[in-house]
């Protein structure tokens, strides 16, 4: 097996590979229609995953003063409620 260390300050953003994965499976989903429940599952979750993902991203560019200062605005939300 080999490991790989990667260092450095490159900027990711995981969303976009994580949309075209759930893409993908829904297109699989659509190709072969027999056993597709879990595959079209599947694509539901990335999808879910990729939505958390993008608003990681730009959480802190659009809420600076409230992102980083401890609770997350979502999280205040739901308990307020």
């Amino acid at each position: 097996m080999t490991h790989v260390r990667a260092k450095g300050r490159a900027p990711y953003a995981s969303w976009p590979a994580m949309c075209h994965a759930a893409a993908s499976l829904r297109n699989t989903a659509r190709d072969h229609r027999v056993g597709s429940n879990h595959t079209i599952s599947a694509a539901l979750v990335m999808t879910a995953f990729s939505v958390e993902a993008f608003i990681q991203t730009i959480g802190p560019e659009v809420l600076p003063e409230t992102w980083d200062a401890g609770d997350k605005p979502v999280e205040t939300l739901a308990r307020a409620r």
